[in-house]
């Protein structure tokens, strides 16, 4: 397990990590609690920015069954994003 953190954070406060991740994906943060199944379109947007293989079939399926997963999934993603992103520290 390389993301323990992110796993406890998903277990032990599902609303405040989807808020988190809301906010990080540039999204109004109530947004996880204003959209029915918020994992499932926060997933394909950041899939589909990223052209990361999937399908929406598979994203619905893993979000809608494996809900912690998904989402500790999503926040992996979202960190290896921003690691990639260029420094602007000057």
């Amino acid at each position: 397990m390389e993301d323990v953190s992110g796993c406890l954070c998903a277990m032990c406060c599902f609303p405040c990590m989807m808020m988190t991740m809301a906010t990080r994906m540039d999204e109004f943060c109530c947004m996880p609690f204003l959209v029915p199944n918020a994992l499932f379109p926060m997933r394909v947007q950041v899939r589909a920015a990223n052209r990361i293989k999937g399908t929406i079939c598979r994203d619905c399926v893993m979000t809608t069954c494996c809900t912690l997963c998904a989402a500790c999934q999503l926040k992996r993603e979202l960190d290896n994003i921003d690691a990639r992103k260029p420094s602007t520290d000057l």
